[in-house]
C-alpha cells in the first residue's frame, strides 16, 4: 500500500453524491476515488487491476469497489472478478430513506451464521438467474431477486423498508435491498413500473454505467 513517495502540494474539493449509510457503496466509492487520486498525484501508472487491489486493502471487500473501478455488471468471488457488460434495458431506481439509517456491522450482526440447505439452493439459483436477468432478459428480474439469506433477515431492522419492500413485491415490482440496506434497488419493467415512493423517501433513477472511474483533463 506505500509508494515511498511524497505528496506534492495539491488542493482537493470533494463532491460526494452517493448518500452514506444507505446501502449504496459510498465507503467503496470513496476508496476507489482515493486510490485514483493518489495514482495521478505521483504518477504510479496503476492498472485497474491495481486500483481495484488496493481499494479492497482499503475497504476490506471487493464486490462495491470492483463494480465503482471497472463499471459496468462485476461479480466478485474468493480470488477473482468478473466483469459483464448489463443489459441496455434496465432501468434501475434507487429508493433512498431520508432519516434511516442502517450500518453495514449491525446488517452482518443480524445474518444467522448457519442456513438450511433448501434456503442455500433456492438463493443460489436465484443468484445464476440474476446473472441473465441483468445482462440479457430483465422480464426474470422479479424472480431473480428473490433471496432467503440475508433479505429475511436484514429487513425487519428497518421496518419502513420492510413495509415499502412488500408493497412493490405485491405490485409485481422486481426489488430487493441495495447493499446491506435500508435503501432498496428496483428495477423499472413495462410491465411493472416503480411508483412514488412514500413520505420519507426518494427516488434516484441513476444511469447504468458500462465504465467504470474515469479521470478528466483539467
Amino acid at each position: 500500500m506505500e509508494s515511498g513517495l511524497g505528496l506534492p502540494p495539491f488542493s482537493l474539493r470533494g463532491v460526494n453524491r452517493i448518500p452514506l449509510a444507505r446501502g449504496l457503496g459510498s465507503s467503496a466509492a470513496a476508496s476507489v476515488a482515493g486510490v485514483v487520486i493518489a495514482d495521478r498525484l505521483l504518477d504510479l501508472s496503476l492498472e485497474p487491476a491495481d486500483i481495484v487491489r488496493f481499494a479492497v486493502a482499503l475497504e476490506g471487500h471487493p464486490d462495491n469497489v470492483a463494480a465503482a473501478a471497472l463499471g459496468g455488471l462485476t461479480l466478485a468471488y474468493d480470488g477473482g472478478i468478473v466483469r459483464l457488460d448489463p443489459s441496455p434495458d434496465l432501468r434501475p431506481v434507487v429508493l433512498v430513506p431520508d432519516q434511516l439509517r442502517l450500518s453495514t456491522a449491525d446488517a452482518r450482526a443480524a445474518l444467522p451464521e448457519t442456513v438450511s440447505r433448501a434456503d442455500a439452493v433456492f438463493t443460489v439459483s436465484r443468484a445464476a438467474i440474476a446473472v441473465v436477468a441483468l445482462t440479457a432478459d430483465p422480464s426474470m428480474l422479479f424472480e431473480a431477486l428473490k433471496d432467503r439469506m440475508h433479505q429475511p433477515y436484514r429487513l425487519p431492522l428497518v421496518p419502513e423498508a420492510n413495509e415499502l419492500y412488500r408493497r412493490l413485491r405485491e405490485a409485481g415490482v422486481a426489488v430487493c435491498v441495495s447493499g446491506a440496506g435500508p435503501s432498496l434497488l428496483a428495477f423499472e419493467l413495462p410491465s411493472a413500473p416503480v411508483p412514488d415512493p412514500p413520505e420519507g423517501w426518494r427516488a434516484l433513477r441513476p444511469e447504468v454505467r458500462a465504465l467504470g472511474v474515469e479521470v478528466e483533463p483539467a
